[in-house]
């Protein structure tokens, strides 16, 4: 067990901690995490400098509340003299604000990213961001490391049985995250059948606004009129999403892939946001 390098939970990370500490063979970092009031107070109960942290928070509801946690504590071990800071962030928050579409308003992932450096973060571990780009917005001296849990949710859905597969983009934005989807299944499946897979075996299907509606948004604010670009029919189709944060679009993604005679859909996503 090494001593130079502590894992460290917040307050939403002790599973994930202890977990990643027990199969790592590292000791877990004492701290304490308390509220003065209706702040939130930070304080090691061990020695933390010159030693490499890992810092495990899951940024949920409330998640303002979670992200400042997690920066006064990478604050405090900078200025404890931690000698690394390595925050291990699962689902990376306000990710999906990444442009400036709008006159004032921020591009609040970029000013994430510059909180936490400011902080004193070395390095920020994240599970399928949500959008490429926000390896962008930390500067060379902090990189962040986009980890991908497409292989298992692939290995997860073969080992399970699967007939026929479509991969479906749930809209045209997916379509990458669906690609490198089919790839990784293409991939597990050649590795356990003894005949080599076709690539083209396995299609990839499209399902997106129609263009004559993208427009077409009524005063209760539903979703557009859903246009399935392939055929499903008598396939399992596999709906592939990053983030579920309210599960409106993959229910009528659901039922338009059923309702074209899928002869099952299963929806898979990194992030459930609820």
């Amino acid at each position: 067990m090494s001593t130079d390098v502590l894992v460290l939970a917040g307050s939403t990370g002790d599973n994930l901690a202890e977990e990643i500490a027990g199969l790592a063979a590292l000791p877990l970092a004492q701290c304490s995490l308390y509220n003065y009031g209706s702040e939130c107070c930070v304080r090691f109960d061990e020695n933390v400098r010159g030693r490499e942290v890992f810092v495990v928070q899951a940024l949920c509801d409330p998640v303002n509340e979670k992200l400042i946690e997690l920066s006064l504590i990478i604050s405090a071990l900078r200025r404890a003299s931690a000698f690394r800071i390595t925050a291990v962030v699962p689902y990376f928050a306000y990710g999906q604000q990444t442009q400036k579409l709008k006159s004032r308003v921020p591009v609040s992932a970029s000013d994430i990213a510059t909180l936490w450096e400011e902080m004193g973060v070395d390095q920020v571990m994240s599970v399928d961001v949500h959008c490429g780009q926000i390896a962008g917005f930390f500067s060379p001296r902090c990189c962040l490391d986009n980890l991908s849990c497409l292989p298992a949710m692939a290995k997860y859905l073969w080992q399970k049985g699967l007939h026929d597969p479509v991969v479906v983009a749930p809209h045209a934005t997916g379509v990458p995250r669906a690609k490198e989807f089919l790839d990784v299944l293409v991939g597990v499946i050649r590795d356990s059948v003894a005949t080599e897979v076709d690539l083209t075996s396995i299609p990839i299907l499209s399902l997106d606004a129609s263009p004559a509606s993208l427009a077409m948004l009524n005063a209760s604010g539903t979703s557009r009129k859903l246009e399935l670009i392939g055929e499903v029919a008598g396939c399992d189709a596999i709906l592939v999403e990053d983030i579920i944060d309210g599960g409106k679009s993959v229910c009528r993604g659901v039922a338009e892939l059923l309702g074209r005679g899928a002869a099952r859909v299963v929806a898979v996503a990194s992030h459930g946001v609820f």
